[in-house]
């Protein structure tokens, strides 16, 4: 339970159910049919005005007093009780008997220093601690009584290091250390985290596809920076991933990923359940040939966010039923003609693409495009 009003992104509200085991088993079911499952079930709470979405309609929120009445519903359950720590509270809660005995523990942006020696329980199963840009050191055996955490989020925090007890939460199945910058190695203790299933390391410290890694079975989603060459790390650890359905690479050192890319994309192809990828392809070329040799590509149903299409072949997308575009403000188009074939296509989302001026669909190559999702700018 977040403070009042706060802005949730849906996104990452659906993932953390998801972590929790509110949506079903995530093991033996395609992740992104689960997602899908929580995005359906915050529609119907935003119908039934329990949450409103944003402008966006990226985020939610919960207005106060239905957030207050949550707390009293979950406060009689033994099963259910919430520690919501906030910067108009920040007093270290060391003796707090309540934090003691929660399940849920929120100290979102809450100017934490260091964290309260009475943090740790077995019955702790979600732990947000993101936004403390204050927090640098977390105490080694912090960890040791928390079997149960299934979701840790240190986004934001100024971490250098991960503590050795962090080899004790082996029911973890999400992990973001996403923009920690000041973390630059991931232990190899990390292999004991082996229901993990989302793994968020973006705008962190960390080298591109850290070796720890590659132990990570059960990894569904991996969220990465392009920082440095590939070669000089574990491009090749791509391989181990057999489950992995997201790969997102957040390109920085552009100059290098175009003499890389092409390498670490032929591993990216030999993945058979991939069904998401956001990355950037320098030239068109190597996004056909990807296309082309990609694995999960010719089974592929679900959706994928391009920066960059241009003319190939015309039966290249035959199974392709979502396209979402995002945050692409110089895009201008698809394609320069209706020459392209999208027999399965059905949803078209696009936002924050203002210099795309047309679209190539016609009843002659997008027949069952059902709906076509944009911004009123647009």
């Amino acid at each position: 339970m977040y403070p009042a009003d706060s802005k949730v992104y849906t996104d990452y509200l659906v993932e953390c159910w998801a972590a929790q085991g509110f949506l079903g088993d995530a093991n033996d079911t395609c992740y992104q049919d689960v997602r899908d499952k929580g995005h359906e079930i915050v529609d119907d709470l935003v119908n039934v005005s329990l949450l409103e979405k944003g402008e966006r309609k990226i985020y939610v929120r919960m207005q106060d007093c239905i957030k207050q009445l949550a707390l009293h519903i979950s406060s009689k359950s033994p099963d259910c009780h919430t520690y919501v720590l906030t910067s108009e509270n920040s007093i270290q809660p060391n003796n707090s008997k309540a934090m003691k005995n929660s399940r849920w523990v929120l100290m979102v942006n809450s100017k934490l220093t260091d964290l309260p020696n009475g943090l740790g329980n077995v019955m702790l199963s979600t732990l947000l601690l993101q936004k403390n840009a204050e927090l640098a050191v977390i105490q080694q055996t912090i960890f040791e009584n928390m079997t149960n955490l299934v979701l840790l989020d240190l986004y934001g925090t100024r971490i250098e290091e991960l503590p050795s007890s962090l080899s004790t939460l082996i029911a973890l199945k999400g992990l973001c250390l996403n923009d920690c910058m000041l973390l630059t190695l991931l232990p190899s203790k990390i292999a004991s985290l082996q229901c993990l299933q989302v793994l968020d390391i973006r705008g962190s410290g960390v080298p591109f596809i850290p070796i720890p890694i590659k132990s990570l079975a059960n990894l569904k989603c991996l969220r990465i920076s392009y920082v440095t060459r590939a070669d000089q790390y574990g491009d090749h650890v791509i391989l181990e991933f057999h489950k992995l359905e997201e790969l997102i690479i957040n390109v920085v050192s552009y100059q290098q990923w175009c003499k890389d890319a092409e390498h670490v994309m032929q591993q990216v192809a030999s993945l058979k359940n991939l069904s998401t990828l956001r990355c950037s392809f320098p030239f068109a070329s190597m996004l056909e040939e990807f296309l082309l040799i990609s694995k999960s590509w010719q089974e592929i149903e679900g959706f994928l966010m391009f920066k960059e299409v241009t003319e190939r072949e015309r039966n290249v997308l035959p199974k392709l039923e979502k396209l979402i575009l995002n945050n692409l403000p110089i895009f201008k188009s698809i394609h320069t003609k209706e020459t392209l074939a999208w027999p399965s296509l059905e949803l078209l989302e696009i936002s924050d693409c203002l210099a795309m001026k047309s679209l190539p669909f016609g009843m002659d190559n997008a027949a069952n495009l059902r709906s076509i999702k944009g911004q009123k700018e647009w």
